[in-house]
């Protein structure tokens, strides 16, 4: 089994490197599709068995509401990125990670009533179609980073973190403030969300 593997879109500032080697991170654009994303993923678990944890470091897709910066809109990775309209093509790695941690702003933010504004139902969906454990906030996202190549500090997340699980069900992993630690320096697998 691998560990951890993590798809960096660099247009999310800064170096994101797994603790566990240059071969774990993918660094993709705003020209790379989400076919070669997947497909990178499944040439890795040919050769090392299921993923863990797939960390994906991207902007999430946010807008002003009300006067307030929200989210729920999807996430900006690649050139398709990933939307309500397009989350039933992620199947395509369906059973291929345990948990899916979302290293983005506001991806689990709920800001209407329409299907394409309710994060919490794009991660649920997002569950569904890959079979894994999905993880994310509701809220806009800090995170440091250095020009000098040193890994991003991602620190303690912001707002309410969420699992969503492949059966529909879902919960609070964690409230505001409480470190769940994902990254290079401070990765640590995510452990009491069981499928």
């Amino acid at each position: 089994m691998i560990k951890h593997q993590i798809v960096h879109d660099t247009r999310a500032k800064g170096t994101a490197a797994s603790s566990f080697g240059a071969g774990f991170t993918l660094c993709v654009d705003e020209h790379s599709s989400t076919d070669y994303i997947f497909n990178w993923l499944k040439v890795k678990s040919l050769f090392g068995g299921a993923i863990e944890t797939l960390s994906i470091i991207a902007h999430g897709r946010s807008m002003i509401v009300d006067g307030r910066k929200r989210g729920g809109f999807g996430v900006s990775l690649g050139r398709d990125g990933l939307t309500s309209d397009n989350v039933g093509d992620w199947e395509k790695i369906r059973g291929l990670c345990r948990y899916i941690v979302f290293n983005s702003c506001a991806m689990a933010d709920t800001t209407g009533t329409d299907i394409t504004t309710d994060g919490k139902f794009l991660c649920a969906t997002l569950a569904y179609y890959t079979r894994s454990i999905v993880i994310a906030s509701d809220t806009i996202q800090q995170y440091e980073w250095s020009s000098d190549g040193s890994p991003l500090d991602l620190g303690a997340w912001e707002g309410t973190v969420y699992y969503f699980r492949p059966d529909g069900k879902y919960g609070i992993l964690m409230g505001p403030r409480k470190k769940l630690k994902s990254m290079a320096g401070s990765y640590e697998a995510v452990s009491g969300v069981r499928l």
